[in-house]
């Protein structure tokens, strides 16, 4: 390393930094920086070249051209994630690479021992100091539990705290951090975002969401196919003006009142009448009903009773209620039940519990469908599986090269669309869709509620949760407004306000 003087009080100083792959330009010669203290946003689509930046100051790939200055030392072209860490950067990835089947204690200290006066490993003191860094971040968790036993969420504010007490970076970089957290993480992460701010530290902060970036950084740079557009300060720049750095262009919002049929479209048909769920003293008596080719919103704080009665619904969690489609009541106990029955769910954490990684784009899109695609001794007919797939890949507008290549190979939006895909074959009555638009960009976000509204509700009843209040009401025909467990109001379309819709759920009795 090369040291260098650091006058101008930049603890990240990127210059005309350039990093080429076979017929791709990743990064396009970028400079930015980031200065001592300072909450710094990126954003951009799903492959602008921010994860590429993030990786090459992690040390996790090596540029191919151009300057990096940690902390006014010159870094070397190709370095180690751990020389990384002890130049002080430290990354929050969007998906962990914890040791699963290691402790919560392993997980903390991996790297950074502590040693006793003989040189052995202190596993005692190592986990009284792991026990004080999960209390601090608000946890009750034992320090012997295995790190792969907890939550994504949980595991990202872990290693965030052990950035902070035992590798004491000067720069993080969160990747997406807030992605599923639910509102009491999101309290202890701005907690501790304030904590860094006042020690000086200085912060990366990726994400798709542009209040989020609004909200929490003093300056944003702006990724687009691999060049940096933009750095400004946040004070300056709307949501609007990010969107449109973003793309390149104008972003139409979608909203349902783009089509004559918007709510004409709905009919007066009850496909669906849901009575008296209770599940585990989370949801109290929740009852609703649900018309054909309605889009009808989910909205309330985290423990509102959302996730446990989508659960219920599909035979993944138990409980009492009452449950009728088409005029039928149904028994469903289990998952494979609720398909058969006409009740298609996409779950919230898309990587965890819907992504079959390592297998092809076409084998995730048609998993549910494969029956239909088999010949009579049993054998997938491979004709009638491309011709399924190169259909909802036309259908849902997904953006790939082949459907042999692997689903990783693929954004974060065109994921969602595949398994928007997968669930459509079965053809269902009805779709339940936990916050679909989760972790995706701008761009691809407009795309996934159209294809909701205009796709997805035709002949069919949609359920819809978001994380934004603002999504649900650009494509909903009601809003089911939840609030611990109870159903606290139900929006019709010309009721719909923002502000109204966040007072019911935050339980306030004038809204």
């Amino acid at each position: 390393m090369t040291a260098t003087a650091n006058a101008t009080g930049l603890v990240c100083d990127v210059r005309n930094v350039s990093k080429l792959y076979p017929g791709v330009v990743a990064l396009n010669n970028v400079s930015f920086d980031v200065r001592r203290g300072e909450l710094h946003g990126v954003i951009g689509k799903n492959g602008a070249g921010k994860s590429t930046m993030v990786n090459i100051l992690a040390g996790m790939t090596e540029r191919t051209s151009g300057e990096v200055f940690i902390n006014g030392v010159e870094m070397p072209k190709a370095f180690s994630p751990l020389a990384a860490e002890q130049a002080g950067v430290y990354l929050v990835p969007q998906n962990p690479p914890v040791l699963a089947q290691r402790s919560i204690t392993e997980n903390i200290f991996v790297g950074n021992h502590l040693k006793k006066k003989s040189g052995l490993i202190d596993e005692h003191r190592m986990r009284g100091v792991a026990r004080e860094i999960i209390q601090h971040l608000g946890f009750n968790i034992d320090p012997d539990q295995l790190m792969g036993t907890l939550p994504v969420d949980t595991q990202k504010l872990l290693l965030l705290g052990r950035g902070i007490y035992v590798v004491k970076a000067d720069i993080f970089m969160l990747d997406e951090i807030t992605a599923s957290l639910n509102i009491e993480e999101r309290n202890y992460l701005e907690k501790l975002i304030g904590e860094l701010m006042n020690d000086g530290k200085s912060i990366i902060f990726i994400s798709h969401h542009l209040k989020e970036i609004l909200h929490y950084c003093h300056r944003i740079t702006v990724f687009r196919n691999g060049n940096k557009i933009i750095t400004e300060n946040c004070a300056n720049l709307g949501e609007s003006d990010i969107a449109r750095l973003i793309v390149g262009k104008e972003v139409k919002e979608y909203s349902a009142d783009d089509r004559s049929d918007a709510t004409d479209g709905v009919t007066d048909d009850t496909i669906l009448r849901v009575e008296d769920v209770t599940v585990r003293k989370i949801c109290n008596g929740i009852g609703f009903d649900l018309r054909k080719n309605e889009v009808l919103g989910f909205a309330g704080l985290e423990g509102c009773g959302k996730d446990e009665l989508f659960k219920f619904m599909i035979g993944a969690e138990q409980g009492s209620g009452r449950i009728t489609l088409d005029n039928n009541r149904l028994d469903i106990s289990r998952p494979a039940q609720a398909i058969a029955a006409g009740i298609a769910y996409l779950p919230r954490k898309r990587e965890e519990e819907t992504v079959f990684h390592g297998r092809s784009i076409e084998e995730n899109m048609l998993l549910l469908i494969y029956k239909r695609n088999r010949s009579k001794l049993g054998l997938i007919n491979s004709r009638s599986a491309r011709f399924q797939s190169a259909r909802y890949t036309k259908l849902m507008n997904i953006k790939v090269a082949s459907d042999k290549d692997d689903i990783d190979s693929l954004s974060g939006g065109n994921k969602q669309k595949v398994m928007l895909s997968r669930i459509m074959g079965t053809e269902p009555r009805v779709f339940i869709l936990n916050e679909p638009t989760q972790g995706i960009d701008v761009e691809a976000k407009q795309e996934i509620l159209k294809n909701i509204r205009e796709t997805l509700a035709v002949n069919a009843g949609v359920l819809l949760s978001c994380e934004s209040v603002q999504e649900l009401m650009t494509v909903c025909d009601r809003i089911v407004a939840l609030y611990k467990g109870h159903v606290a109001r139900v929006f019709t379309r010309d009721e719909f306000s923002e502000e109204v819709i966040y007072r019911t759920i935050q339980g306030a009795k004038d809204a």
